[in-house]
């Protein structure tokens, strides 16, 4: 199964282990654009490394992928033999996070603390 939740609204596919188009479904039944936050996390590498692929030709804002220091490694070997550059590497934060502001100093700016989804 591959879940997409785009703005507010989630979009699920039921994905055999050998499916091979389902992100680029996804993303063309889906209004993406720069407002819109991607998550992917999936079963497989191979699923989330054509997922990213997709979410790259599109104009979203961010682009997360749950994994390891490992995966995000192969992820940027497996985009560079597709023909992706390091821009378009550098779109994709893995493993996927936010900041989150915790609390505020005394002058009221937040302090921004990382975490992981």
């Amino acid at each position: 199964m591959l879940t997409i939740h785009v703005n507010g609204q989630t979009h699920t596919l039921d994905v055999p282990p050998d499916f091979r188009g389902s992100a680029e479904e996804a993303f063309a039944e889906t209004a993406v654009d720069a407002e819109t936050f991607v998550v992917i996390a999936s079963p497989s590498h191979h699923i989330d490394f054509t997922s990213v692929q997709a979410a790259l030709r599109t104009p979203t804002r961010y682009i997360g992928m749950l994994g390891s220091r490992r995966k995000r490694e192969a992820l940027g070997t497996y985009l560079k033999q597709a023909g992706y550059g390091e821009e378009a590497i550098a779109r994709v934060t893995t493993p996927a996070s936010i900041l989150i502001p915790t609390f505020e100093t005394k002058k009221g700016h937040p302090i921004l603390v990382p975490r992981s989804v």
